[in-house]
């Protein structure tokens, strides 16, 4: 028995140790995958179009500037990239590209904030343009996102007709477009909207009919119809919500507006076959 208790106790104490070193080697590796990514981000931001610099000197430069690799507090960069104000300005999008990799964000994150750049224009502008545009798969390296947002830069320029209008200009009626989309649910009047993009009501007027398509009034009744549309089919939610949600206070004028538009009345559209 003694010799039983023994070997039982000897077996214990080797699954101890095997159980241990386990952990600790989950601990070490999890360590080396942190630092793994961290030093592909650092190269990430260091390689260019000559070649790819060594590993400790793109550390050696983070440390020496006290650059830290952030996860959070890219608000700021996030809204202006949004506000696609760099399309219309190229200095703009020069100093925003400046703080964009002065931040070394982590490439997972920064690839989520160029997805998402993507996906906000294709959903404000598509009544505009008729191209979509798209996002890599992966960047390699800094130097192609520089080259992308060059790119994406020049093409919406010419898919808006930008250039057909000063820069200045153009930036203000994409900005009212922006608006449109951002804030469906308010009460949104030419008259303020120009203001609020230093525009005269009269000017605003023509060049948003120039570059849009539509009269400002004319767009943003398209604009709540679609949006309308797809609460219908895509949702539950009660007319009343439906009609709040696009600006409309009144659910029988939505209604009325809606079957001017469409052809029939939101619930019809609803229950319609498709």
């Amino acid at each position: 028995m003694a010799k039983v208790q023994l070997e039982k106790e000897h077996f214990d104490e080797v699954l101890g140790r095997i159980h241990d070193r386990i952990q600790a080697d989950r601990k070490k590796g999890s360590k080396d995958d942190a630092a793994s990514e961290s030093d592909k981000d650092a190269l990430f931001y260091e390689r260019n179009e000559r070649g790819r610099r060594s590993l400790n000197e793109a550390n050696n430069e983070c440390e020496k500037v006290g650059l830290t690799f952030v996860a959070e507090g890219d608000e700021c960069v996030k809204e202006k990239l949004h506000s696609f104000r760099w399309v219309h300005d190229e200095r703009y999008l020069h100093d925003l590209l400046q703080e964009l990799r002065t931040l070394r964000l982590p490439v997972s994150r920064l690839m989520q904030l160029l997805y998402g750049v993507t996906v906000d224009w294709n959903r404000t502008f598509k009544n505009i343009v008729c191209t979509e545009m798209t996002t890599p798969v992966l960047f390699a390296s800094w130097q192609d996102v520089v080259e992308w947002m060059t790119k994406f830069r020049k093409e919406a320029l010419v898919l808006s007709g930008g250039q057909y209008l000063r820069k200045e200009v153009s930036s203000s009626i994409m900005a009212a477009v922006k608006i449109v989309h951002d804030e469906l649910q308010k009460p949104l009047f030419a008259s303020d909207v120009s203001k609020r993009v230093n525009l005269s009501r009269s000017y605003f007027n023509q060049c948003f009919k120039e570059l849009v398509g539509y009269s400002f009034n004319e767009y943003l009744r398209k604009i709540r119809i679609d949006k309308a549309r797809d609460y219908l089919t895509q949702t539950a939610k009660p007319i009343v919500w439906i009609a709040e949600q696009t600006g409309y206070a009144d659910e029988k004028y939505f209604s009325r507006m809606f079957r001017e538009q469409v052809g029939m009345l939101p619930s019809e559209y609803r229950n319609a076959p498709r």
